[in-house]
Order: C-alpha cells, then structure tokens, then sequence
C-alpha cells in the first residue's frame, strides 16, 4: 500500500514540478554585479547638501590655480577635509547672508510708510 502512495504521489506531483524554474541563490557581494556611484552627499549645511563632487570641483579648482596637491594618501585625505571645511564655511556664510537679507526685507515692510527712504540719523 505504501508503495502505491509513493507512487501516485510521485505521478501526480511530477507534471506540476515541469514546469517550475529554480529560484537562483540570493546575490552576495561577489556575485552581484558591480554598481556605479554617481554622487554622495559629503556634509549638509542647514538643508543644503554638500555633495563629494563639489570637493573635487573645489579641489580641482585649486590645482589650476597651482596649489601644490599632497602625492601621499594621507596628505590628499587631509586635503579633501581641508576642501570640505572651506566649502562648509561658504554656505554656511551664503545662508547667514539670506537669513539677514531676509530679515532686513521683513523689518522694511513693517515700518511706517512715511519712514520708508528716509536716511536714520
């Protein structure tokens, strides 16, 4: 009887098993095809990101200019942080700028308007 089973299990399971395609194991680092990056985001200075490729603008710019680029690793990562830092300082000095053009622009639409063009003694 056992075999029987066995055997119209096999019979009925066998045709509906033609069909199925093996699923293919799950991708692993070494197997996975390789990806590009287009851009990352190196500092992000109030809602502004600084992107990697702003510091090899940056970079760049000065190696035109004629800096003199460091040829060891260390002295090249330090220079990238340098690059960064300056570029962080500018946009922070961009948007403290808007903050007070902002601000100025609100004060003058709240004075009186007999005020207005006039020079503050």
């Amino acid at each position: 009887m056992n075999k029987a089973l066995l055997i119209f299990t096999i019979a009925t399971l066998a045709p509906s098993l033609e069909g199925q395609v093996p699923v293919p194991p799950p991708a692993t680092a070494a197997t996975r095809p390789p990806t590009i990056q287009i851009d990352r985001v190196a500092a992000i200075v109030g809602d502004q990101p600084v992107l990697w490729s702003d510091v090899l603008a940056f970079i760049n710019q000065q190696r035109a200019a004629g800096v003199q680029i460091p040829a060891d690793s260390a002295g090249q990562e330090a220079f990238a942080k340098d690059a960064l830092n300056q570029l962080i300082d500018e946009e922070s000095l961009v948007q403290k700028a808007h903050e007070m053009i902002g601000r100025r622009s609100a004060q003058a639409h709240t004075r009186p308007v007999q005020d207005r063009g006039r020079i503050p003694r």
